[in-house]
């Protein structure tokens, strides 16, 4: 019986304070909006759209780098609560030898732990016994794998035959596997363990990249187990995995579904929410959402809720919406998004309630039981995700400051802070890894991984190119959704 590793997270409910001067933002002004919603039940129509996509987005356009990447170590220490100084300690260069093997920088707990009496060694759970975070190099085509413990990129994919897809949403299954939406169509899946992959060659060995400068061409890399094309759509952003079935006899999970988005740029009425087989890459599922408007982006980002729905929304223009898949009976369900949300990411939390991260005007929070919305006021970001503590980090946005703020998911209130101001050029992407470490990625070529229990300290992974990710890049967000 093979041995599973088990993350375990240090503190139940750490509670943090609202630190140093807010700028003026109000902690905790929130309200509550009734929600508009339109209910449409259409479904399986294909589509014939084709066009071009113009892109649009907040903030200045990344730019890549060609470097070997490097990981830095620096720590942040929160504001006082007592005092305006804010102490930071001197910043250390480490070096990481690519040949070694994974180890754990974290100072949670890890253990390694045999049951008898559970065939699947906890791993219905949706536990992995290793951690990727994966992001999308948009300017290069390309998507990399790096290891979470230890910071090293251990493969980069193309994912689209002709390299220029514009990558940028990244979901991550419980098997650990990764979905990749191309911006100009076209939709990739690669897997994370060397097992899972295809001899496609039959010479007896995964013929596989090895990290950043091992990028193999297109048909001979064997851990991209499939891509399916979408020549009809010019845009596609969201992609977001389902849970799909625990098979208790053979420890994996099946009928795993990766949903997305395809649409024609500037054509109202062009939006289809596709499912697609998380075996085959088959479209299984495809809606029409004829009633939302389409610009120049289309729909914007999506993520599944515990029950296998999918969410997605755009920002092309107001009103914005938000619109709701049912993963049973397919109806589609718009909601309109209050003001003065102008949404961005897209999270479910373990209330299986929607955010929206506003990058301009406030975030919001969406109850679909009750059909109501809160508001966190003078607060915006971008990237979004809770932790296993239910703070809920949203990627800071403009660019003024950079790093991330933490909320309370139940009462909205500020409970901490990430300060990268100064040292990171932006932060767009956000995501949770499986030690509890907030992941910070700029548009550009750094990621940070920063441990919120530990005092900030902060750790750098150097050697993207022109990077642009900011969905479920990890899986976490996934496992945080299914009920116990």
């Amino acid at each position: 019986m093979c041995k599973v590793r088990f993350m375990v997270f240090a503190g139940a409910a750490l509670s943090l304070s609202a630190c140093g001067d807010d700028g003026g933002r109000e902690a905790s002004d929130s309200g509550t909006a009734s929600a508009t919603a339109v209910t449409a039940t259409t479904d399986s129509a294909s589509s014939d759209a084709s066009g071009s996509e113009s892109e649009t987005t907040a903030g200045p356009d990344g730019t890549g780098s060609d470097s070997e990447g490097s990981t830095t170590a620096g720590t942040t220490v929160e504001p006082s609560t007592t005092t305006d100084e804010t102490t930071e300690t001197t910043d250390a260069t480490t070096g990481v030898d690519p040949t070694t093997t994974a180890t754990d920088s974290d100072t949670d707990s890890d253990t390694d732990t045999e049951t008898t009496d559970d065939p699947c060694q906890g791993m219905g759970g949706g536990m992995l016994d290793f951690s990727y975070i994966w992001v999308a190099n948009s300017a290069e085509g390309t998507v990399s794998k790096i290891n979470t413990l230890n910071m090293i990129e251990e493969g980069r994919y193309v994912v689209r035959p002709d390299s220029a897809g514009n990558p940028s949403r990244t979901s991550v299954n419980l098997r650990g596997d990764v979905a990749v939406a191309n911006r100009f169509g076209g939709v990739a899946k690669i897997a994370a363990r060397v097992e899972d992959c295809v001899d496609l060659n039959a010479n007896n060995t995964i013929d596989t990249s090895t990290g950043k400068f091992d990028v193999r061409p297109w048909g001979a890399e064997e851990c991209l187990l499939w891509y399916t094309d979408f020549p009809q759509f010019s845009v596609m952003r969201p992609m977001a995995w389902t849970a799909g079935t625990f098979n208790e006899q053979t420890c994996g999970y099946e009928n795993q579904l990766a949903w997305t988005t395809g649409a024609v740029a500037g054509n109202p009425g062009s939006i289809h929410a596709l499912a697609l087989d998380g075996e085959t890459g088959v479209v299984v599922h495809d809606v029409p959402v004829p009633e939302v408007a389409v610009g120049g982006a289309g729909p914007y980002g999506g993520a599944v809720d515990g029950q296998n729905n999918f969410w997605f929304h755009h920002r092309d223009s107001p009103p914005y919406p938000l619109v709701k898949v049912d993963g049973v009976t397919l109806q589609h369900t718009v909601y309109t998004v209050p003001d003065p949300i102008n949404p961005y990411g897209i999270t479910v939390d373990t209330n299986q309630r929607v955010w929206l991260a506003g990058y301009q005007g406030a975030i919001g929070r969406f109850d679909p039981i009750n059909e109501t919305w809160d508001v966190i006021q003078g607060y915006t970001g971008l990237g979004i995700q809770e932790d296993a503590n239910k703070r809920m980090w949203v990627a800071k946005y403009p660019w003024g400051t950079t790093g991330a703020w933490g909320f309370d998911i139940d009462t909205l209130q500020l409970v901490g802070e990430i300060d990268l101001t100064g040292e990171a050029s932006s932060s767009r992407g956000l995501s949770i890894d499986f030690e509890g470490n907030v992941w910070i990625v700029e548009e550009g070529a750094r990621a940070y991984r920063v441990n919120v229990n530990n005092g900030n300290t902060w750790d750098v992974y150097d050697g993207l190119t022109g990077a642009y990710t900011y969905s479920d890049m990890t899986g976490w967000g996934l496992k945080n959704v299914i009920p116990e």
